[in-house]
């Protein structure tokens, strides 16, 4: 890894999501995306125009990736040689470079004196992906104005996320495949016991509470479930490599920050019958209609569950209304949290039920699914004004793409 003293550029930064129109135009110091969609590949690139930064010479431009805020430089482009070579890097990077499938490095010298530079990569390898272009340079530093590097924050997100092969249908039953990111959390000796939602290749979104008795070791994920005593063929069942609670769960009152994420050991085969939900990048208004999903038990004292994939039509609930439903039950460590989110009917008859924790509360927007919750707690099922409670997706998604990042 290149010490960061060995490199000075402009201090830029850009968010971008990798919805962006195909082709866009290169501009100077600013971080491009082109999506390559038949490829599931995004080429990232910079045009970096050293010339108008300072007149200092330099050897070359590197690239690399943030992990936990430490740079990891990974391949680095020589002016005099106009060749690429990659740094000596320690497995995690190799993992990072192949999981990612980092190829085709390239470098134009342009006529005004810049260099573009580029490189290609797996466009649904991870979320939250953060990397940088730097300039090296050749000679000692002297009097530089500039001191900073160039960044590129994008979110590296499957364009083809929230999209299902089936319309939605009224009513309780499913078709397989209709909800292809809900997941089942399988224990060892228990089966289902929970739900979950893929966000990523090899990760799932769920409740944190699902863990408070059993470690994840004693969970599989199954991807492509649709009918639980049955063998469907879609199903893939993966072992879960890490845990990530939120770290502040639990604080100020019960099941306040109820969310974890799970870093799967191998890679899910997105098809039909797998593929991810998007994260939403703006709330939903209280009284849009969503659905919440799941196998949870038939009622409120059934130990039975449904075999087959059940979804409620749902709409969201105000904050202020649902902490009014609940204001009797702070005494007993239950409090509505602006990290909460609600759905329901006042007259209840349509909710969430036992075993369908930690699956989702997915909202449309322009034709795309949105998870916006995680399902968490509530008065019993079905009950009249029995609000379900949900983690709220939305204020907790800067820890998600964060976590999703830096593991």
């Amino acid at each position: 890894m290149i010490s960061r003293e060995h490199f000075r550029a402009l201090y830029f930064v850009a968010v971008i999501l990798l919805v962006v129109e195909q082709g866009s135009s290169q501009d100077p110091n600013k971080c491009n995306t082109e999506i390559l969609p038949h490829k599931n590949k995004v080429v990232v690139s910079w045009t970096i125009n050293v010339a108008k930064l300072t007149p200092d010479s330099y050897s070359g431009i590197c690239f690399g990736k943030v992990h936990s805020d430490v740079l990891d430089t990974i391949l680095c482009w020589n002016k005099t040689s106009k060749a690429f070579f990659f740094e000596h890097h320690d497995e995690s990077l190799f993992s990072w470079c192949k999981s990612n499938k980092l190829r085709r490095p390239q470098a134009t010298e342009n006529r005004d004196g810049s260099v573009t530079v580029s490189v290609e990569m797996s466009s649904t390898s991870h979320v939250g992906v953060t990397v940088f272009w730097d300039v090296l340079w050749a000679e000692k530093m002297h009097n530089r104005a500039i001191d900073e590097m160039l960044y590129c924050t994008y979110t590296a997100e499957s364009s083809g996320c929230g999209t299902t092969v089936h319309e939605t249908v009224g009513g309780t039953k499913t078709k397989p495949g209709a909800w292809p990111w809900q997941v089942s959390l399988k224990h060892r000796y228990w089966g289902h016991l929970c739900g979950g939602s893929v966000i990523g290749p090899r990760w799932i979104l769920t409740a944190a509470h699902c863990f408070d008795a059993y470690g994840h070791e004693n969970f599989t994920v199954v991807a492509g479930e649709h009918h639980l005593k049955t063998t469907d063929g879609s199903e893939q069942e993966i072992s879960i490599e890490r845990l990530f609670k939120h770290p502040k769960y639990n604080t100020s009152s019960i099941r306040n920050y109820d969310m974890a994420i799970l870093k799967l050991d191998r890679t899910l085969q997105y098809n039909d019958h797998v593929s991810p939900v998007c994260l939403p990048e703006t709330d939903f208004a209280s009284g849009t209609k969503c659905f919440v999903t799941g196998w949870g038990t038939i009622g409120n004292s059934s130990k039975r569950r449904h075999k087959v994939l059940k979804q409620a039509k749902l709409p969201l609930v105000s904050r202020i209304t649902c902490k009014r439903r609940y204001k009797d039950w702070h005494s007993l460590g239950y409090k509505v949290t602006k990290r909460m989110r609600c759905a329901g009917y006042p007259k209840g008859g349509v909710d969430a039920c036992h075993s369908d924790s930690g699956g989702p509360l997915a909202c449309e927007s322009n034709r795309k699914w949105h998870l916006l919750g995680v399902v968490s707690w509530g008065a019993g099922c079905r009950q009249d004004g029995g609000y379900g409670v949900y983690a709220d997706v939305f204020k907790l998604e800067k820890w998600i793409r964060r976590t999703m990042r830096d593991f």
